[in-house]
């Protein structure tokens, strides 16, 4: 069970109309088993039974009620500068950890890296629309063997220390898109000169959407992040960006080069994801199609719009 008192680590959930979710994810937390004191600190920005359900059955979590929706990125930010711990690590409200979780992360940071993380698993894999999201967002995070760095680690398994996150100056709240956690590690990388860790024993289950309305949506929403990312970085594709009639010309090609290596990717490192549910693929080209539609929106966005969304609400939960 968590210890608040001088936590070493603080785990910071964002939430938003996560009552579904948050209790399997605040379960697994609480099972860890450490030899050090953590505490949890989830951060709600919707009206739901979320109060409700932490104080009934999570006495030990602090949650933090904001008044108005907020991104995710400004969520994390926001229960960061409220926590103690000298590390700080982030997880998202539908996903489930295993009881080691937190010994691994602190026990593999390492100095010479900025941060450190692991492997995406899915959680909820009966549902065809869950492996084919599964398949094209996280074919990057299969676990490999032993450790290595690199330059992206997803949000929902992350940890760094509390000085560091700090100099870095949180995650992007001016970036009302999906993969603000992708803009965050390139200018922590940046800024620190250092890598991140990735861990391949250090795992977190993620329950992906799992119809087909909410999977073709965040489909569309992943195509547009992606595109408005490349605009303000210089990440592998951000010359085509900048050259929008050469990025419209190219945008039919852009699923194909996108699934294939999602694809070969998969059939190397975890083949029976496909091999054994061949209707993956078939869903990964509809998914294909709405993730253009929304790189394609991306791309012709004028430079005065491209935030326009941002007090929409954009991108509150993962």
């Amino acid at each position: 069970m968590p210890d608040t008192t001088d936590p070493l680590v603080s785990v910071i959930i964002p939430a938003y109309e996560s009552e579904a979710t948050i209790a399997n994810a605040l379960e697994s937390v609480e099972r860890q088993v450490v030899d050090f004191p953590y505490e949890i600190i989830v951060v709600n920005s919707s009206d739901d039974r979320m109060p409700d359900i932490i104080n009934q059955s999570f006495p030990r979590v602090r949650l933090i009620q904001l008044e108005h929706k907020t991104l995710a990125a400004g969520a994390r930010n926001h229960g960061a500068s409220r926590s103690r711990g000298q590390y700080v690590a982030f997880l998202d409200s539908d996903c489930v950890v295993e009881p080691d979780w937190l010994s691994r992360l602190v026990r593999s940071h390492n100095d010479a890296f900025c941060a450190v993380g692991g492997p995406i698993e899915n959680a909820n894999p009966g549902s065809i629309y869950s492996r084919a999201g599964y398949v094209m967002e996280f074919n990057e995070f299969y676990a490999r063997s032993g450790h290595c760095g690199v330059d992206h680690i997803p949000s929902g398994n992350l940890m760094l220390r509390r000085e560091t996150f700090d100099k870095s100056g949180g995650f992007p709240v001016d970036f009302p898109f999906k993969q603000e956690d992708r803009l965050y590690s390139w200018r922590l990388v940046k800024q620190t000169g250092r890598q991140l860790l990735f861990c391949s024993d250090i795992r977190v289950k993620h329950n992906h959407r799992d119809s087909f309305d909410a999977f073709t949506r965040h489909q569309r929403d992943m195509g547009r992040g992606g595109a408005e990312i490349l605009k303000v970085t210089d990440l592998r594709g951000s010359w085509l960006i900048r050259r929008r009639v050469l990025a419209n010309a190219a945008l039919p090609l852009l699923p194909i080069v996108k699934l294939t290596r999602c694809t070969l990717r998969t059939l190397r490192r975890k083949p029976s994801e496909i091999l054994r549910h061949p209707l993956v693929l078939p869903v990964m080209m509809l998914g294909g199609f709405y993730w253009m539609r929304g790189f394609a929106a991306g791309v012709n966005a004028a430079a005065g719009r491209a935030y326009a969304n941002e007090r929409n609400g954009a991108n509150v939960s993962d």
